[in-house]
């Protein structure tokens, strides 16, 4: 279970959930874009608005946690709560441009090249990863 209370828009405790974006950082991986807010659930399938009753959810890099068919995963690992995950986040905050690109770029490295760190944000190789594009 992601959350203590799912359906109650107040958390409890000082690290209670905030709604936004955000980004999980970790030293020598590709960041992760998260994104949670208290609303309607999504489809897994469709991505569209389930009538159902409101209730907090996650999004880690475009997928849906808690999903049972096909859950968020970092570094290959299902997510099953947010240990380790909220509030380290919540340090790195960014806005839906943002997230939506790393979303897509994910996406990207998925389709075409599997072995990128960012197709399952993983560790990034110097020795493998492409230069950056540098405006000189």
């Amino acid at each position: 279970m992601l959350f203590e209370f799912p359906y109650s828009r107040q958390q409890p405790g000082v690290d209670a959930v905030e709604e936004g974006y955000y980004l999980l950082r970790r030293e020598g991986r590709v960041d992760v874009p998260i994104r949670i807010w208290f609303g309607w659930p999504l489809d897994p399938e469709t991505n569209e608005l389930l009538e159902r009753s409101p209730r907090w959810m996650v999004q880690i890099n475009g997928d849906l946690a808690g999903d049972p068919d096909a859950p968020a995963r970092i570094d290959g690992r299902p997510i099953e709560s947010l240990v380790g995950i909220w509030p380290e986040c919540r340090r790195w905050p960014t806005d839906r441009a943002d997230y939506e690109y790393r979303v897509d770029r994910a996406r990207f490295a998925q389709q075409h090249d599997p072995s990128d760190p960012f197709a399952d944000a993983g560790r990034v190789d110097p020795m493998t990863a492409p230069l950056p594009f540098l405006d000189c």
